[in-house]
């Protein structure tokens, strides 16, 4: 009786220890599970603690500067003069003879052999002594053709008003304005006819 009493002990004893075992293991995988917890809390909190870096305001993009362009950039000199319907274009070709002079004594002349030249008088021209009208000639050698605003011309049977600068304005190297004219084999064939016309002319800088 008494082996069987020590057995049964034994066998509860054995049964109590592997419930205690067991239950020893719950406990272990629960603290576990908490300690995977609040490392991975720990873990996102450091995340959300990094300090966010302003940005260096020496890097920022600098503001953008209108820069105002020149209308005459890289303009060339030139003339341009309409009598009736018709309109011819000159250029300088370089010879140097020539001029684009955009303060002659204070006024404006402009002289190309390709065919034109053009003389507006400056506000002093009578104080300096320079005695000269303004006057506009267009001469075309390959129509032989020869167009004049110039009311001291001479041209035969042309009176007063019938060949002459109308009206003109220059302003730094721009000069425009408007004439009246005849052609001189008209006017020596005793046919003049004036016809109304204006011009455009242009002096670039010199380099």
């Amino acid at each position: 009786m008494v082996q069987g009493r020590v057995r049964t002990v034994s066998t509860i004893c054995a049964l109590v220890m592997i419930i205690t075992a067991c239950g020893g293991g719950e406990s272990g995988d629960a603290a576990a599970s908490e300690g995977d917890d609040v490392a991975v809390t720990t873990t996102a909190g450091a995340e959300m603690a990094t300090p966010t870096i302003p940005d260096d305001p020496g890097t920022a993009a600098p503001a953008e500067t209108a820069v105002e362009e020149d209308s005459n950039a890289g303009l060339e000199s030139y003339a341009t003069v309409t009598i009736g319907d018709q309109t011819w274009e000159f250029a300088p070709t370089g010879f140097m003879a020539e001029r684009c002079d955009t303060d002659f004594f204070g006024g404006y002349w402009v002289l190309f052999t390709t065919g034109v030249t053009i003389l507006l008088p400056g506000p002093n021209w009578e104080e300096q002594g320079v005695d000269q009208t303004p006057n506009i000639e267009v001469k075309l050698d390959d129509e032989s053709v020869e167009w004049i605003a110039d009311p001291d011309t001479g041209l035969p049977g042309v009176a007063a008003g019938q060949s002459q600068i109308d009206s003109f304005e220059f302003e730094g190297g721009r000069a425009s304005g408007t004439a009246t004219f005849v052609e001189a084999n008209a006017a020596y064939a005793g046919t003049v006819e004036p016809v109304t016309g204006s011009f455009e002319a242009y002096c670039a800088p010199e380099e």
